[in-house]
């Protein structure tokens, strides 16, 4: 795959997961900085990405982290495909088809971190359980799953305030939005949380 393709597919891939994504550069700092941490006395880690895509994290991990092997882990050829062409000029990233939705993916032991940002809520709850038993025995002592995906939770109470929340964000009727966009000048209501 031509590297220069394959690095603005990876850019455009990077600009529309931070609209999908908030905060999505944010995450990828507090999923490195658990794993920087977790792996801080460990002179040759072993990292997982789960889910990996185009390596988005995986490159970034890579960084932070230039004395640690780096697993991206993906099930998408495509994906793994642009990945391998915009990695860095490191000999220990690797990128290996797998389906996590499959048991038998994980090879790998003893394995320092685990990270994923939005691939896990794709799974089935049930086989994500499983995932997560998977790594529960394949982690070293010490180890950490640092999964910054949004999962989402149904939850009554939860849903109850974000409709509460919803209408109280509502412009007063009849009211004219200002510059800053609040109704008549007026400031939202403060929510107690």
């Amino acid at each position: 795959m031509d590297e220069k393709l394959a690095a603005d597919w990876v850019r455009r891939w990077d600009v529309q997961q931070e609209r999908y994504v908030a905060d999505r550069e944010e995450r990828f700092t507090v999923v490195i900085d658990v794993v920087e941490h977790v792996c801080r006395d460990v002179a040759e880690p072993l990292v997982l990405d789960l889910g990996c895509g185009p390596g988005s994290l995986t490159t970034r991990l890579a960084r932070r982290l230039p004395h640690a092997r780096i697993v991206g882990l993906d099930d998408d050829p495509f994906l793994l495909a642009l990945a391998r062409a915009t990695r860095p000029e490191r000999s220990d990233i690797e990128y290996v088809r797998a389906d996590l939705a499959e048991s038998g993916w994980l090879k790998w032991r003893p394995v320092d971190a685990a990270v994923s940002t939005t691939a896990l809520h794709w799974l089935r709850p049930e086989r994500l359980a499983e995932v997560y038993r998977d790594l529960a025995v394949a982690l070293r002592e010490g180890g950490a799953l640092v999964n910054g995906d949004h999962l989402y939770d149904e939850q009554p109470a939860i849903r109850e305030l974000a409709e509460v929340v919803k209408e109280r964000r509502r412009p007063v009727p009849g009211s004219t939005p200002t510059r800053t966009g609040r109704p008549g000048g007026r400031r939202w209501p403060r929510i107690p949380c």
